[in-house]
């Protein structure tokens, strides 16, 4: 009989090709592997059998001929100008089975490229002539390892409710494409494949915790403070025992959430089996500071994975290409404590590319905790909900709320798409606030001018002034006239503002004069602490985190938070000036009401009542099973904005790169983040006309900054006219 082949030789040494037959059952023993966990195991391990049989065509075979001698010789990084794709020949095939294994197509048909919406993909399958690979793969025994289509069908059908065929079949996606590459991974570089995997259990992990916190606690000091810390734990470790579902952590700031709340991760997760905690956090600050705090906890640091934009900066160039054990546990979360942003998590969970989509199935069965949760964009609530809704009903996943600004996401909060019988976990938050209160709210009775901001600023050493967008930021800096102080915004590079973070800290630390113009980059979770706060009017929840930067210690018998208006300040339209005109309705009524942490919920009813949380009719969308259409239209950061890289030593390397259209390895990639300012797209015609910035890859995705000199506190300052966008 012919053999057919998958893959030609290995990158690493000098093993043989590796056969077609023996890559669709080791692909379909880890894909069947990963389904077990989940609840669709041969569902998964018929896609893992099924995926590469366009391979069967003659046209693929003469490809894999022609590419290994090409590489023999030009070199292992040489590609053939043309390819062959057998992904849609392979679904074409599978869809002529007929019965229920035509679901599986579209998966098939996307596990190089990505998902493509179900209506546009059946139309290019179907368009094909599958013939000759059914025969072969009929010869070579492929389909007699598949089972009756009934087994699938019943495993679709536990997840079959109207909006939840989407997850199932992106849950099967992500099982087939992390199968797939991990066995050409196997194959081709067996060197990073013996790195993949931990050693530590969720058991393990929750019985250092709880003697770490042991420990902490009898050395804590008898306080108000320590005593509310210890109710919260102690509610966390109770509700821990708990079914899986969907639950509340109120508490204020200086409450311990942080740690409290992976007390009650770990043993909610050790309690019921689940796989893993996955931390989804809204800014980069925070994850810094959290995976700090967890990794300090556990004997391997490894076990905690910190995955965003910059978490591998800090490795050289060869560890951040791929061979480093944080690194390759990033592609498919395959850690037992996973610290993440919201936008990594929710634009994986619901995109369409392999890539992100590959750690999808490493999602159900784990205990999510999605801190400042009241950050969620209000324009796409709904399909964020509907998806959690989706994880916690059907692919057992337990989710967890935090924070001291509780939105109304619950199904008692509101109608519509909403999470399942939310549970509080701490019993009594509102006494907890009323301990902990440590600021008292003062609205003066007229609008401040900047120069009255700055006049109030010179009068404390120690000072925090919170503004609502860049341009006003740069208004109160020249209003202020203090060569040594401090400016926090995007007008800086993610490296810059981490530098400034850096240097605020020590002055806190150290007792010296720290005064600080910021805009909300500093607002949520942000460990900071002054005795006075300067906030513009803004959504109330932003007003309430702003105060969580005041007096955060309690050194003070009363921190002092001033929320003014200001004469010549700007506002965003849309939900964020709808919030600020909510929040200055509750102002005029009561400040006082600040403290209450049912306040929060209640003005989050009233703003998702007032704005379309579908804006991008997503919802839509996903019950179409139009898989690109919603990763296109989900966005958490706004796409417009383009990179404008500030040049430097460490991003020579990177910069080639983009000149020679190179694809970034992940080190350059995360040198370009770290060294650029986002400018919107409709600013940069100008930018290039006056020269300002000049493209640096030929797709011009990247620019280059070439104008006045980047300013050490200002950052691109006003060299921009979109100065004034406002900081999300």
């Amino acid at each position: 009989m012919q053999e057919y082949w998958a893959h030609t030789g290995p990158s690493e040494g000098d093993g043989g090709w590796q056969s077609l037959r023996q890559h669709l059952a080791r692909t379909s023993g880890l894909a069947h592997l990963f389904g077990s966990r989940i609840g669709i195991p041969e569902f998964a391990r018929a896609e893992g059998l099924l995926h590469d049989v366009g391979k069967y065509s003659d046209e693929f075979q003469r490809y894999l001929v022609a590419s290994d001698a090409l590489r023999r010789t030009k070199g292992p990084q040489a590609r053939l100008g043309w390819r062959v794709d057998h992904k849609l020949l392979g679904a074409s095939a599978v869809s002529a089975i007929g019965d229920v294994f035509g679901m599986l197509a579209p998966v098939i048909a996307g596990h190089h490229g990505g998902l493509l919406d179900l209506a546009d993909s059946q139309a290019l399958w179907r368009a094909l002539d599958s013939a000759q690979v059914r025969e072969r793969a009929t010869r070579d025994g492929v389909f007699e390892s598949l089972v009756e289509g009934d087994v699938l069908r019943d495993e679709a059908s536990r997840h079959g409710a109207p909006g939840s065929a989407d997850v199932l079949l992106r849950m099967a996606y992500s099982c087939l494409v992390d199968a797939d590459a991990l066995d050409t991974e196997a194959h081709d570089r067996p060197s990073r494949s013996v790195r993949r995997g931990h050693s530590d259990t969720i058991s393990s992990l929750c019985a250092q915790l709880l003697a770490n916190q042991d420990a902490l606690m009898a050395d804590a000091e008898p306080s108000e403070v320590n005593r509310v810390r210890a109710q919260v734990y102690g509610d966390c470790l109770k509700a821990a025992q708990l079914q899986p579902g969907c639950f509340r952590l109120t508490v204020p700031t200086g409450g311990g959430k942080t740690r409290s709340s992976l007390a009650f991760a770990l043993s909610h997760a050790a309690a019921h089996g689940l796989d893993r905690v996955i931390y989804a956090i809204p800014y980069t600050s925070i994850i810094d500071q959290t995976v700090e705090v967890f990794r300090s906890v556990f004997a391997d640091e490894s076990v905690v994975l910190a995955h965003h934009a910059f978490a591998f900066e800090c490795l050289d160039q060869s560890e951040a290409d791929g061979d480093s054990s944080p690194r390759l546990a990033a592609d498919n979360w395959d850690s037992p404590v996973v610290v993440t942003t919201n936008v990594q998590f929710f634009e994986s969970l619901l995109g369409s590319r392999p890539g992100r989509s590959r750690k999808v199935h490493r999602i159900a069965r784990s205990v999510i905790v999605l801190d400042e949760v009241q950050t969620l964009p209000p324009a796409l609530l709904d399909p964020i909900l509907d998806a959690l809704r989706c994880l916690i009903d059907e692919w057992g996943t337990t989710v967890v709320l935090c924070s001291a600004t509780q939105p109304a996401v619950g199904d008692a909060d509101r109608a519509g798409a909403a999470l399942p019988g939310v549970r509080e976990i701490v019993q009594s938050p509102e006494d907890h606030f009323r301990t902990l209160q440590r600021v008292q709210y003062v609205v003066p009775e007229e609008p401040w001018s900047w120069s009255r901001v700055a006049e109030e600023m010179r009068s404390s050493p120690t000072v925090l002034a919170i503004v609502n967008t860049r341009a006003d930021a740069l208004d109160l800096l020249d209003a202020l006239d203090d060569p040594s102080a401090l400016h926090l915004s995007t007008l800086l590079t993610p490296r810059h503002r981490k530098a400034v973070l850096d240097l605020m800290l020590a002055r806190l630390r150290n007792g010296d004069p720290c005064r600080v113009v910021s805009t909300q980059v500093v607002e949520a979770g942000v460990d900071i602490d002054f005795p006075l706060v300067l906030r513009a009017v803004g959504p109330l929840d932003s007003i309430i985190q702003a105060a969580g930067r005041c007096n955060r210690e309690g050194g003070l018998s009363m921190g002092r938070v001033v929320v003014f208006e200001p004469t010549d300040g700007h506002w965003s339209p849309g939900v964020y000036r709808t919030g600020t005109e909510l929040a200055r309705m509750r102002l005029r009524d009561d400040p006082s009401s600040l403290h209450s942490p049912t306040v929060s919920t209640e003005y989050f009813q009233r703003l998702y009542e007032s704005v379309d949380t579908d804006a991008q009719g997503i919802q839509r969308e996903r019950m179409r099973c139009s898989f690109r259409t919603v990763d296109e239209r989900f966005h958490l950061i706004s796409e417009d904005t383009i990179p404008v890289l500030i040049p430097g030593a460490s991003t020579e390397s990177a910069e080639h790169a983009l000149e020679c259209g190179w694809q970034l390895d992940a080190h350059q990639r995360a040198e370009v983040q770290a060294n650029s300012v986002s400018v919107r797209r409709r600013e940069l015609s100008r930018l290039e006309r006056e020269v300002l910035v000049v493209p640096i890859d030929v797709r011009a995705s990247v620019y280059r900054w070439v104008g006045t000199k980047y300013d050490s506190v200002r950052g691109l300052g006003r060299m921009t006219e979109e100065s004034g966008a406002l900081i999300t």
